[in-house]
């Protein structure tokens, strides 16, 4: 994927085209006017590459730091084989960490229906929150498409 095709799907994610699927796993909250709003305030992009060997999943960078102090904070998972697609109701699942609080208003979904692009949003916690996230990708390859053993990496909001 080109960085100029990069720039465009980041732009479109906080201009708010996410497309929300909203998993059980995970404390979503409705969409209201209030939360849809949020996803216009400033934001800070980060894209994280994820890739597929042997069977195994791995990120490009872990523990994902974020150093912007912003409102929301939007992160963007980019599978480099289509191959494989992220699970669209589970694909990427962040919680809190230990003791620490959960992500405010957290949004996450597969991209433009692109099933290689997964993005989540969420409000900006105080520095050193730590907050870890489980990354699952199916094979597509097989009927039906069988889930990769998941990949347990950590956010941490340090600015």
């Amino acid at each position: 994927m080109t960085s100029r095709t990069t720039v465009v799907l980041t732009t479109l994610a906080l201009a708010g085209c996410m497309a929300t699927a909203p998993s059980p796993m995970q404390a979503q909250q409705p969409a209201t006017s209030a939360s849809t709003a949020r996803l216009f305030q400033p934001a800070t992009s980060i894209t994280v590459p994820v890739t597929v060997r042997g069977g195994r999943v791995a990120v490009g960078q872990e523990p994902v730091y974020i150093f912007d102090r912003v409102d929301r904070v939007v992160i963007i998972w980019q599978l480099d084989n289509s191959r494989y697609g992220f699970d669209p109701a589970d694909g990427i699942r962040i919680m809190a960490s230990g003791p620490g609080p959960a992500p405010v208003n957290l949004q996450c979904g597969i991209l433009l229906g692109i099933d290689t692009l997964f993005g989540c949003a969420y409000d900006i916690p105080a520095s050193g929150t730590e907050y870890k996230y489980s990354v699952q990708i199916l094979d597509k390859s097989t009927r039906p498409p069988k889930p990769l053993p998941k990949l347990d990496p950590r956010i941490v909001n340090d600015y």
